[in-house]
């Protein structure tokens, strides 16, 4: 006859409890750090979905649209010097506020900017913003997130940065 001994239908109360502890609280916060580069993506669709009214409404020429629509890769350049003195000075969250305050001022300020100058300006605040995000929120997501899933809450950066891309790219497959 064959072995009487099977394997229980339930795992034993060792077993769930060797299996290593998920914290919310981490995956929650780099949830939210990480939403950073939905604001990116939003600040970069949006100012190629502005750029008919922008050419008409302060009478910018196709060269002046070009430059403020691909200055905001440029500028990032710049802005991505110092996000590591000021993540050492304020702490990572601190850097984290302080970079969705610069997009959040860039907005507002794109929003009310009636000239060439002022929305360079304007772009240029922003995309500190967007750079001090991208160099600081990996380093948060790593620094509070535990051994058994720092790999996975350091890439939501990633990921939510091309989610919103294959989507589009998928959206005309998809039939209701």
């Amino acid at each position: 006859m064959a072995d009487e001994t099977a394997a229980p239908l339930l795992p034993s109360a060792t077993l769930i409890a060797d299996a290593p502890r998920r914290n919310r609280f981490a995956f929650v916060c780099a949830t939210l750090a990480s939403m950073t580069t939905i604001l990116m993506g939003y600040n970069l669709a949006l100012m190629s979905g502005a750029q008919l009214f922008i050419r008409e409404d302060p009478g910018l020429s196709d060269v002046q649209i070009e430059v403020l629509t691909g200055s905001m890769n440029l500028f990032m350049l710049v802005s991505i010097l110092g996000p590591g003195w000021a993540a050492d000075l304020l702490g990572r969250r601190g850097t984290l506020v302080l970079a969705n305050a610069f997009l959040m001022a860039g907005a507002l300020a794109m929003s009310a900017g009636s000239s060439y100058a002022a929305l360079v300006a304007a772009r240029f605040v922003t995309s500190v913003g967007v750079g001090f995000a991208r160099v600081v929120a990996p380093v948060y997501n790593a620094e509070i997130s535990p051994a058994s899933t720092r790999g996975v809450l350091s890439s939501l950066l990633d990921v939510r940065t091309h989610m919103p891309a294959c989507g589009i790219v998928f959206l005309p497959f998809y039939k209701a």
